[in-house]
């Protein structure tokens, strides 16, 4: 090779070198920023997604709490109905009130025979202690049941929100 040969050989393969060079640094220095700018979107998603999750999770609470409150209320409801029930049957059983039931009898005017009791004497009528029983049972479970309706009513009108 003559001495122009080889300077034409090195310069060639000193811009290869320099551009090989140029490239690989470009590359890095590129690589480098774009996944610096990936780091910050991923680290804006990250905070997006936490402030979505610190929403939710409040609104899950203020929900729980509105949920307690309702409840609390209803059974606060329920025990004074259910105070009040007791309250009446005592006053039953003691003979200081007496359940009456107003009653219509289609044969009030027809004459009865005299040894009918009760017929158009003018009494009310009364219910018998089973009935009574019943009765009383029968307004614990219309107090209960209204409660627990309400409550339903409640948390569905929350989470329907």
């Amino acid at each position: 090779m003559t001495p122009t040969q080889i300077r034409l050989a090195v310069a060639a393969a000193g811009l290869v070198a320099a551009f090989s060079a140029g490239w690989c640094g470009g590359w890095y220095t590129n690589g480098w920023r774009l996944s610096s700018g990936f780091n910050a979107e991923r680290v804006a998603q990250r905070d997006a997604a936490a402030e979505v999750l610190r929403l939710a999770l409040a609104d899950r609470d203020r929900r729980a709490h509105e949920l307690r409150t309702t409840n609390d209320t209803n059974l606060t409801k329920l025990q004074r109905a259910q105070h009040e029930t007791n309250r009446l049957r005592d006053r039953v059983s003691s003979d200081a009130v007496r359940l009456r039931v107003g009653a219509f009898c289609p044969g009030v005017g027809v004459p009865a025979p005299a040894a009918a009791p009760g017929v158009a004497d003018g009494a009310g009528a009364e219910l018998d202690p089973t009935a009574r029983r019943a009765y009383f049972a029968l307004r614990d479970a219309l107090d209960l049941s209204e409660r627990k309706l309400t409550g339903c009513q409640a948390e569905l009108t929350l989470r329907a929100r």
